[in-house]
């Protein structure tokens, strides 16, 4: 059955599942990388939960799981903060640098976000477009929609200098987003791990306990059971 579909598949058709599938394989391991590095930037970042806490858990002064998760929390938050001034710095420096320029270029209704995507390269996804005429960009495989090639640039780079400050602002702004989405992150991995802690460090288990074996350590007179 699968040797009739193939034979009646045309070249072209062969080529693209061939394509398809590679992608596929690609998209799924880039998928996979992308978790594990993931996992792992927010397994050391969880990290940083331990050693704040390690020091009041280990001297006992917090002694239940509500008075770490508590003190956790506040810990996490300030940590947050901290982390946090740089990221906010360079928003407010970027929102500085637009305002002299704007003041010193008057151009307050300019788009500064269009100006910094001159810098990359521009490409043309309009299927219907002229330069598509003789090589499609999209193709019909089994009645799916597939890229055929690799889409044609619209637009080069381009640098003008009169954007200059538009550059340096946008450029300040997405580091600084990004650097405050990580350290949300990380806030979000280290609470996650003192949940977790709270639950582990103050659990109570039978779990291998033998009453029998256990008898000589018994006190005659044993204290009364607690509530907690």
């Amino acid at each position: 059955m699968n040797s009739i579909i193939l034979l009646a598949l045309t070249e072209n058709d062969r080529r693209l599942l061939v394509i398809l599938i590679v992608l596929l394989l690609v998209l799924f391991l880039l998928i996979g990388l992308l978790g594990m590095v993931v996992h792992a930037i927010m397994h050391h970042q969880a990290e940083k939960m331990d050693t704040i806490m390690s020091d009041v858990a280990r001297t006992h002064v917090v002694d239940s799981p509500r008075q770490f998760k508590k003190l956790a929390f506040k810990k996490n938050n300030r940590l947050l903060y901290r982390q946090s001034l740089i990221p906010f710095a360079l928003s407010a420096l970027a929102l500085l640098i637009w305002i002299f320029a704007s003041l010193a270029m008057n151009s307050w209704g300019e788009n500064i976000f269009a100006s910094f995507h001159e810098l990359f390269f521009h490409f043309e996804w309009d299927a219907a477009a002229e330069v598509y005429k003789e090589d499609p960009l999209i193709v019909q495989v089994f009645g799916i929609s597939l890229l055929a090639r690799f889409p044609a640039v619209k637009e080069a780079p381009q640098f003008h200098l009169e954007h200059l400050p538009a550059y340096i602002e946008v450029a300040l702004f997405y580091v600084s987003w990004a650097w405050y989405a990580l350290n949300c992150q990380a806030w979000i991995a280290r609470f996650v791990l003192a949940t977790s802690r709270a639950k582990s460090i103050y659990s109570k288990s039978l779990k291998d306990f033998k009453a029998e074996e256990d008898v000589k350590y018994t006190p005659k007179n044993p204290a009364p059971p607690s509530e907690d």
